[in-house]
């Protein structure tokens, strides 16, 4: 009975300093990997707060259906996207629906890649870009494969997609930032920039002589223009000394798609407050490139250059290139000079908190 006793006291105390030894290892691996998360603290912040959203066919057409400025389309417009005006008049936001797919797990991991690899290079007070974006996609052929851009969510057609892939098999990081990482730069600048007008408004008015006005009077052209959904407030005017122009992207003659348009400057007369385009036979309208006071100011911006949205969503991708290492370490003009001042005074101060939570 005491032997028994004895051996049952030593087992007893053996299995306690086993569980002992294993709550103590469990407790040292918790605590490293706290001092881990809270020496990158900023980083791993950054994985949690700001991981994408793969929107489903029903959701991402929820987001379409609250896009009233869809139902601004010209007769060009509609033509040229393959829109059946007489059935889709307004309601177009079901034509786009129509056309969305889901994401299957290959595409979803490939833009995982990208982000990842984006948010590695990102400076830490620049992150904030990548914050609460959505995506979804398009079967191929919808609006010529452009990216775009509607409330916080990135429209992406499966051709798009499909051409990451090489990068992706060889892991071409450098190239694939250069490529397609920059272009989804842009577009989460078009959202940055839907969610804080005020800020934008304040770059273009008070950094790049644009003029903000409710209406240009007696625009011809308005059935012309390329409806952009990163852009479709046309009205803005660029002050060059005593003279004004309007930017905008009209369709060609012969458009047989949305990519076939020329970028121009139509220039304006001012009464008081007021902008209006001049008699038919006093119209002057130039090339963008064309125009000193505008091509000296954004040198070397020759596509995305007809509207405030796009020529900020291209320079601060430039930006984002130059402060990664990755391009553009010699690219420069006025605009940009400006921009950086921007950011200095203004963005900083208003998101770098919110980069570092």
């Amino acid at each position: 009975m005491i032997t028994t006793g004895l051996i049952t006291t030593g087992l007893i105390t053996t299995g306690l300093i086993t569980t002992g030894l294993i709550t103590t290892g469990l407790i040292i691996v918790l605590l490293i990997i706290f001092l881990l998360i809270l020496k990158n603290k900023e980083r791993f912040s950054d994985l949690i707060f700001q991981k994408a959203l793969y929107l489903s066919k029903p959701n991402a057409c929820k987001i379409l259906n609250n896009v009233k400025e869809l139902n601004n389309y010209n007769d060009m417009d509609f033509r040229l996207r393959k829109i059946d005006q007489n059935k889709y008049t307004n309601n177009v936001a079901e034509h786009y629906c129509n056309r969305l797919e889901d994401f299957d797990k290959y595409e979803t991991t490939i833009l995982d890649w990208i982000l990842l690899n984006l948010k590695k290079l990102t400076p830490k007070n620049l992150m904030f870009i990548y914050k609460d974006i959505q995506f979804a996609k398009y079967t191929n052929n919808t609006e010529n494969d452009f990216p775009h851009t509607h409330k916080n969510v990135i429209f992406l057609s499966k051709l798009f997609i499909s051409n990451i892939i090489p990068y992706f098999n060889k892991n071409l990081v450098t190239e694939m930032i250069n490529d397609i990482g920059v272009v989804i730069i842009h577009e989460c600048v078009h959202v940055w920039q839907r969610n804080n007008k005020k800020l934008f408004y304040k770059l273009y008015i008070y950094y790049w002589n644009f003029i903000k006005v409710d209406k240009i009077h007696n625009n011809k052209f308005t059935n012309m223009v390329r409806f952009n959904p990163d852009g479709s407030d046309i009205n803005w005017v660029f002050k060059m000394g005593n003279k004004y122009i309007v930017p905008l992207s009209l369709y060609k003659e012969n458009s047989t798609n949305i990519g076939n348009v020329k970028n121009v400057g139509v220039f304006v007369e001012k009464n008081g407050i007021s902008f209006s385009v001049p008699h038919n036979d006093d119209i002057v309208m130039k090339n963008l490139n064309d125009i000193d006071g505008f091509s000296d100011f954004f040198t070397n911006i020759t596509g995305n250059n007809y509207h405030p949205n796009e020529l900020s969503a291209e320079l601060i991708s430039i930006y984002y290139m130059k402060k990664m290492g990755i391009s553009h370490q010699d690219f420069s003009n006025k605009a940009l000079d400006k921009l950086n001042i921007w950011f200095s005074k203004d963005v900083y101060p208003k998101y770098y908190s919110v980069s570092n939570k």
